[in-house]
């Protein structure tokens, strides 16, 4: 017999004794192992999991493994949308673009990086999924998901004290911002290309056409503006953390350092440096994430930038060129107050001691009651689109996010675009 002591103070404020006779022959603890379940339950467990969840469990035994294989395709498609790897379109995009190119015709770099460009504006929606299609996804997705983790020590850098874990939507948003500005970089910053246009785009009509300006022509003016924030964050990590230059290192340390030990930890005076760091923008989430990680000495960080060849720092980046410039003439209505773009505006981190954000970027800031009308100004096609047929950009609107603070989508799209 195995006496149980019930408190029971809402009857009597004294415990009352229970004696209830069990037989330990007829019932015994239910314990079942996972390799004991059927196949057809094995397969409806993998239906709820995540891709990282389905790998894992499909390498646990080779029970769980040949269910995992039995129905793989259903089991990744499920997978894929149970992960936190939102939005889809934009993800589809980045996989297009950095597809190799099988054209074998002799082409030129233009009309190579215009076809690419090309399939890269026709993937508005998720094709029929395959397994190879699916594992490119879930590889940038990933990063981009680690990227969710390390950024609030970025977003809150001085302020540590309102560090916070970032909201789903926030997340969400700096996945869009993360996978369309690897877009970018998978197109125009690569040697081919850089090697065909060396200097940023220029205004004016004749260079409406440049393909950097119309693939930035696709992304609403919030998206450029939570990409520019981004942006931000990535050249303080680089000027900071990874590539400091000799003021930085001198700053930190707050002391006067003989030039042979700066020597060995800084990259140079601080207008040599503001060139490199032009060039360093050129590095691609993946390349960044994997500097921040897993290197620690100058020695390593200069090998990785070696093995990117001459080329790499002899050009400098142009999506702050191409997409400030586009922005701001073609959607700043004459006399309006047009929208912040911190990535533009660099100041000397040697001296700023406080965390910069944007209106409407990546974390909700406080007192963003209303917004503009710019979620609704992007041209699907990146054709430019003459005065009198644009949107009256720069008006305010009521902005298209809820009384939660989260912001209402369509069609992928972060804000309710204006009727």
């Amino acid at each position: 017999m195995f006496p149980i002591i019930i408190s029971a103070d809402d009857l009597t404020d004294e415990a009352i004794e229970l004696e209830i006779k069990i037989d330990p022959l007829i019932v015994q603890p239910f314990t079942m192992s996972i390799t004991q379940l059927s196949t057809e339950i094995l397969q409806k467990i993998y239906e709820y999991a995540t891709i990282k969840d389905v790998i894992h469990l499909s390498q646990t035994s080779k029970k769980n493994h040949n269910a995992y294989l039995g129905r793989q395709l259903p089991i990744l498609k499920k997978a894929l949308y149970n992960s936190p790897y939102s939005p889809y379109p934009e993800l589809l995009k980045l996989v297009v673009s950095g597809e190799p190119d099988n054209i074998r015709k002799p082409l030129s770099t233009e009309l190579r990086s215009g076809i690419a460009l090309d399939r890269v504006l026709r993937s508005r929606h998720l094709p029929p999924l395959t397994i190879p299609l699916i594992q490119k996804m879930a590889q940038y997705a990933k990063i981009a998901d680690r990227w969710t983790e390390i950024y609030p020590r970025l977003c809150w850098r001085y302020n540590s004290s309102s560090r916070r874990v970032l909201h789903a939507h926030e997340a969400e948003r700096l996945r869009k911002a993360i996978y369309q500005l690897w877009t970018y970089s998978n197109l125009f910053h690569t040697h081919s290309f850089s090697q065909y246009a060396p200097d940023p785009p220029k205004l004016g009509p004749h260079h409406r056409d440049d393909l950097r300006f119309r693939l930035a022509r696709t992304w609403t003016t919030i998206d450029i503006v939570r990409q520019s924030e981004f942006v931000d964050k990535i050249r303080q990590l680089l000027a900071i953390d990874i590539y400091p230059s000799n003021s930085m290192v001198q700053f930190q340390y707050s002391q006067t350092l003989s030039p042979k030990t700066l020597a060995k930890i800084a990259w140079g005076d601080d207008q040599e440096h503001m060139y490199l760091l032009q060039a360093l923008l050129k590095f691609s989430p993946a390349d960044i994430l994997h500097l921040y990680l897993d290197t620690s000495t100058k020695a390593e960080r200069a090998e990785f930038l070696i093995e990117k060849g001459r080329w790499f720092l002899m050009t400098p980046s142009s999506w702050d060129d191409a997409v400030e410039r586009m922005a701001r003439d073609e959607r700043s209505a004459w006399g309006q107050p047009h929208p912040e773009f911190l990535s533009a505006s660099v100041t000397s981190y040697t001296t700023q001691l406080k965390d910069r954000k944007a209106e409407f970027g990546i974390t909700d800031v406080e007192g963003c009651e209303r917004g503009w009308s710019w979620s609704a100004d992007a041209s699907a096609t990146g054709e430019y689109v003459d005065e009198w047929l644009r949107p009256r950009f720069g008006r305010r609107v009521w902005s298209g996010e809820d009384e939660d603070g989260s912001e209402s989508e369509d069609d992928g799209s972060d804000e309710d675009e204006e009727a």
